[in-house]
């Protein structure tokens, strides 16, 4: 072998040696670019993760303190709600004891039939919280449910509990299916409907409109009546718990939109009413 021989087997080698030095090189650091790009992906994304346990831990002190204080407003109105019916029920009873020792017969059966209905009216408020309990504890059954056809047997058990709903008109237009409780969502529109037909039974003609549309993307179910109406500034107040309008007007508690409320914040939606005075009501609602 020659020495330009020698030299240039020298050369290749080294060449060769470079070339796999060069891509052992290249390779290091792509594995280490790579290792470099996944720390600073996992310390993005451990930063994102606090700053997200730390923005929920904040969302569910504010949910728990609303909800502490909505159990003591809630205390405070059922204590008030059963104390009428229960103490005058006490009150008539010594009524009705009274004049049956003086002989008065007529006297204390009337008293007896006040107490009677003052028991009845007890125990619809009890039934009613037992109600608004289910709605806000009862475990949710997500299920395809035919709105449409839950809305006609809605409508075809309130006409059924009480004649004089059987000739108020209402006109359901398209509802799409959705997926939610059907229990729930049965009670939501028993609710809602039984309202709609309450305060537009004066109404001449009476007319409920049951329906659905498109906002901002959402579909938005709504019962709309042509009804007595309310004030839009108290509107906000109707979703809790014994709160009532034109009380002398009508018979109730104030659970029904409480227990509406509840169902819709349950599916991840949220309720809101549109009134004026004399220019009936629209109570809208969206699901998740």
């Amino acid at each position: 072998m020659t020495a330009f021989d020698a030299y240039a087997l020298a050369a290749t080698l080294l060449y060769v040696a470079l070339a796999v030095l060069c891509g052992l090189l290249w390779r290091t650091r792509r594995e280490v670019v790579a290792e470099l790009d996944a720390r600073r992906a996992s310390e993005k994304a451990l930063v994102a993760l606090n700053e997200s346990l730390d923005q929920r831990l904040l969302q569910r002190t504010d949910e728990l303190r609303d909800m502490v204080a909505a159990l003591e407003r809630f205390n405070s109105n059922v204590s008030h709600s059963l104390h009428g019916p229960l103490g005058g029920t006490g009150g008539l009873a010594r009524l009705a004891a009274g004049a049956m020792s003086r002989g008065d017969v007529a006297d204390a059966q009337r008293m007896l039939t006040l107490i009677a209905e003052q028991a009845d009216d007890a125990a619809q408020r009890v039934a009613d919280l037992l109600t608004l309990a289910h709605a806000c504890s009862e475990e949710i059954v997500m299920q395809h449910v035919d709105v449409a056809s839950l809305v006609a047997e809605v409508l075809a058990s309130l006409r059924a509990e009480d004649a004089w709903r059987e000739g108020l008109p209402v006109r359901v237009l398209p509802l799409p299916a959705v997926h939610a409780d059907p229990g729930l969502l049965r009670q939501l529109y028993v609710n809602l409907i039984g309202n709609a037909l309450k305060f537009s039974h004066g109404a001449q003609p009476p007319t409920v409109e049951v329906g659905c549309h498109e906002q901002d993307g959402m579909r938005v179910f709504y019962v709309k009546d042509n009804g007595i109406g309310f004030d839009s500034d108290t509107a906000t107040t109707l979703f809790q718990p014994f709160q009532r309008l034109h009380v002398q007007c009508f018979e109730g508690h104030g659970i029904g939109l409480s227990i509406v409320r509840r169902i819709v914040e349950r599916h991840g939606g949220w309720v809101w009413a549109q009134s004026r005075p004399g220019e009936g009501a629209i109570f809208s609602f969206t699901l998740s």
